[in-house]
């Protein structure tokens, strides 16, 4: 084993252009290729050689030669694949600085109402089958208790797979997002999978299926987004999306690998209350690493 000693040369490339989608309120953005190769593969060493398959019950996927099922349940926190998480302190400057001032610009979202991040890698087997509570549209950290702001980032590190979400609206409610104040304006009661009824589209669909042939009768599909590797898509947690996994007609064995980041803002009210308050303590000391490697 050997430390992955972080990247020290520069991580960008020479592509600048970003796309802003009208469709999706110009609240989801493509920042095409904007890394170099290096950096990409220096992204891709921490990967595993051979993927660990979870036992948990949430797993959201089926092996073409595997014969277990999940009940249709089960909760909607069922990821289509597997994920290994990434301590976000260990993630690269230059790119956390990166995507905070690409936020901070296009959302105007500053870095100080930053109030948590997770980072995973995401991992979906392209020969697989599907559960059909993975592929629903769905939101991140949405709570019907704050205002809050979820961001969503992803990375595509494949070499020659290209990633779509598909970005949806309900028909019912004529929305692109689920918010506290869409909660409270619809008298919902908060518990994303009874508002939305999807015991239904459980009924009308097989357990495990494809994006291509799930029927999802009461939403309409506005956006697609094609991510080619190395770009970046970055948007609003609270709009409803789903990743788009076709079937598979090669039965080749290849994976869907991203890095996906998860941030959370404080709302105007929360931050003026955070700003009031000092977190922080002024210590004398020259280092505030836990060791150092000695040559």
């Amino acid at each position: 084993m050997e430390f992955n000693i972080d990247f020290t040369k520069n991580i960008f490339s020479e592509n600048k252009e970003v796309i802003i989608f009208d469709k999706c309120d110009k609240n989801v953005c493509l920042l095409k290729n904007p890394l170099n190769n290096s950096f990409l593969s220096h992204l891709r060493k921490p990967l595993p050689e051979k993927l660990p398959v979870t036992l948990r019950s949430g797993r959201g996927f089926k092996l073409k030669k595997n014969k277990d099922k999940l009940s249709k349940t089960l909760s909607s926190y069922i990821v289509p694949g597997e994920y290994i998480g990434i301590e976000s302190s260990t993630i690269n400057t230059n790119l956390i600085n990166f995507l905070l001032s690409t936020i901070e610009e296009i959302f105007d979202l500053k870095p100080n109402r930053l109030i948590s991040s997770r980072f995973q890698y995401n991992i979906f087997p392209l020969n697989a089958s599907y559960n059909t509570l993975s592929l629903i549209p769905h939101v991140d950290l949405v709570s019907k208790k704050n205002n809050n702001i979820p961001i969503a980032i992803n990375i595509n590190l494949n070499l020659d797979e290209v990633m779509k979400t598909g970005f949806f609206e309900n028909k019912k409610f004529n929305s692109k997002v689920y918010t506290k104040d869409f909660i409270e304006k619809n008298n919902l009661n908060g518990d994303f999978f009874n508002d939305f009824n999807f015991q239904k589209v459980l009924n009308e669909n097989d357990t495990f299926s494809y994006s291509d042939e799930i029927k999802l009768n009461d939403w309409d599909k506005y956006q697609e987004l094609d991510l080619y590797p190395g770009d970046i898509s970055i948007y609003l947690g609270n709009y409803f999306h789903t990743p788009i996994l076709n079937k598979n007609r090669s039965n080749k064995n290849s994976f869907r690998i991203s890095i996906a980041a998860f941030l959370i803002y404080s709302d105007e009210v929360t931050n003026l209350l955070m700003s009031f308050k000092n977190s922080e303590t002024l210590i004398d000391h020259e280092s505030l690493n836990g060791y150092r490697l000695e040559s």
